[in-house]
Formats: C-alpha cells, sequence, structure tokens
C-alpha cells in the first residue's frame, strides 16, 4: 500500500465521512470515479489499488459500505492489453503467459496490478472474515456514481488507446486459455451482477 489514513493521497478509495471503502479494481473507470467524488468529498485514502482485506487491515474493522464496479471481463482484458502494450506489440507474450501461469510483482507492478482478476481486489475468504459488497456492473456507472449523490455528466477519464481491436485478442492463439485460467469467475460475478444481482459476500468472491 502507498499511503494510510492519516495520509492523503490522490485514491481516494476510503471515504471517511460515508465510512465507505471503494475498491478501486483496475481498468474499471477507478479514475473517472475520483474524478467524480473528489469535488463531493475529502476522504482519506489507503491508498492504490487496495484488495478490500488491506482496507480491513488498515481499519481494524468492517466499514459500514464497501462498493466496486466490475466489467466484462474480457473488455477489462482488452482494456488493460491496451494499457500495457501502447507502446510495445506484446500482446501475445501477455497473454501467453496469462494462459501459463499467474503473473506476480516479479513481473512487475503494471501488469501485477493490470491482469489480476477483479475477484481478488473483493476476496477475503482466505483470511477468514466475511463482508457484503455491493457490485455495480460497469454499463450501470451512473447509478453507481448516484448512489455517492454525484449528478451531472459522466467524466471519462484514463481511457486506454485501441492499439489492439477485440476481434486481434479474442483471435489471439492464446486468449482462451489466458481467459479460462484468469477471468472465469470474473465473468460469473459480472454476469450476475447483470442481472441485478448486485451483492458479493467475501467468502464467495474467492479466486
Amino acid at each position: 500500500m502507498t499511503g494510510t489514513l492519516e495520509c492523503p493521497i490522490i485514491y481516494h478509495m476510503y471515504i471517511e465521512q460515508l465510512d465507505t471503502f471503494y475498491v478501486e479494481i483496475p481498468k474499471t473507470g477507478t479514475s473517472s470515479v475520483n474524478a467524480a467524488l473528489g469535488p463531493l468529498y475529502s476522504p482519506w485514502s489507503i491508498g492504490g489499488h487496495a484488495r478490500v482485506i488491506e482496507c480491513l487491515e488498515v481499519l481494524g474493522r468492517t466499514p459500514k459500505r464497501i462498493v466496486c464496479c466490475i466489467r466484462d471481463p474480457m473488455d477489462r482484458l482488452v482494456s488493460a492489453v491496451n494499457h500495457f502494450c501502447k507502446d510495445s506489440d506484446d500482446l501475445t507474450y501477455w497473454l501467453r503467459l496469462l494462459s501459463d501461469r499467474e503473473v506476480t510483482r516479479g513481473d512487475g507492478a503494471v501488469p501485477f496490478f493490470m491482469f489480476k482478476p477483479q475477484r481478488y481486489y473483493l476476496s477475503a475468504a482466505d483470511f477468514g472474515v466475511d463482508f457484503n459488497v455491493e457490485v455495480y456492473p460497469f454499463e450501470d456507472f451512473a447509478d453507481l456514481l448516484a448512489s455517492f449523490g454525484f449528478e451531472g455528466e459522466l467524466p471519462r477519464e484514463n481511457v486506454s488507446k485501441n492499439k489492439f481491436s477485440r476481434d486481434e485478442v479474442l483471435n489471439n492463439d492464446y486468449c482462451e486459455g489466458a481467459f479460462m485460467k484468469n477471468y472465469f469467475m470474473d465473468q460469473v460475478s459480472y454476469t450476475r451482477s447483470l442481472s441485478g444481482d448486485r451483492v458479493l459476500s467475501g467468502e464467495n468472491a474467492k479466486v
């Protein structure tokens, strides 16, 4: 983690006034969330793309509300690849690695955060802690911000440019293996959220 409750930094993950932890899953619109909510609140942050368990460890308790946005995992993979490979042509390298093994911090901080499953950020089952997370699908991004009292035009921050199209990623020889190994359970959670099931327990967020 890059901060504590005593260290205000750019990422507004814990909103003290609301006792709310917003789980900043990479490539799910988190920069836009910060742009929208920053003027409304003066939150103290845990910092960066922290997991729920990291929030619980810092607070020493479960906050009143834990909320996140989850995205179609294939769309998120395409966005992550385009973000990370914007200055290279390493699409096959990363998809092959993802199909072979888990991405670790040894592969670099950016790919570690970008390519981790969304459920990685939500799970605390291995720590013997359970909680509920409000899960909004990316398609309901406006409803998510409205739940915090935001009104106005939706911000669009840090949007990746598409060097590789969705079809190029899908048609890569290693895409299916990479997706099934890492993001199958993300697909389950995302599909449920689209049907209106917006509550995910930490126990059920196992990766």
